[in-house]
């Protein structure tokens, strides 16, 4: 019994961090940065993924990084005193 333990033990292991491997695999980043006219970054700038309502902001230099599925999506940015913007990707 303690032999059929172990083993399912080490099965139920090593599907979890396959399942986590492939999980990890299957996810795209986008990345860019959010500039005013003048080319000065916007810091605290919202990037939304319209499909998927995930988001993110914009860090001190205007970056923004997003983890997404792959394929094409649609990202509204927008930034208090400035109107939303979509780019698709």
């Amino acid at each position: 019994m303690n032999k059929r333990y172990s083993t399912f033990r080490f099965s139920g292991l090593l599907f979890l961090s396959l399942f986590l491997t492939l999980g990890a695999m299957a996810q795209s980043v986008i990345r860019g940065s959010v500039k005013n006219l003048n080319g000065q970054p916007l810091m605290g700038a919202s990037v939304l993924d319209q499909a998927t309502n995930k988001g993110t902001t914009t860090d001190n230099n205007g970056i923004y990084s997003l983890n997404v599925l792959p394929g094409k999506h649609t990202l509204i940015i927008s930034y208090v005193g400035f109107a939303p913007q979509t780019i698709i990707t």
